[in-house]
């Protein structure tokens, strides 16, 4: 709880007007208990074939004992798809200014 986390991946995909495909940072408590989605970065609508660099930030919330990154698709259309790849997940360290 309280830690700054760091989330990157590079991604890309098709995304039509109704769906939402998304990076997203989740925090869990120390019984697994969904303590609700950090930032969520989605995809731009329509194709991006070439990978594109996602990035998120989120501090922790009181009571969070894990952090994970993911991705996740709502509401997909017959040609909408998604990849994932190079996920790196780090806590940066901040400091006072």
């Amino acid at each position: 709880a309280g830690r700054l986390y760091l989330a990157k991946a590079e991604v890309r995909g098709n995304s039509s007007s109704g769906n939402d495909s998304a990076l997203f940072l989740t925090f869990l408590d120390g019984a697994g208990k969904l303590l609700g989605h950090g930032e969520m970065q989605s995809i731009p609508k329509g194709v991006t074939d070439d990978w594109r660099l996602a990035v998120l930030a989120d501090q922790a919330p009181q009571g969070a004992a894990w952090v994970g990154v993911g991705g996740g698709a709502s509401g997909q259309g017959a040609d909408d798809w998604m990849e994932i790849s190079e996920i790196e997940l780090k806590a940066v360290r901040m400091s006072s200014m």
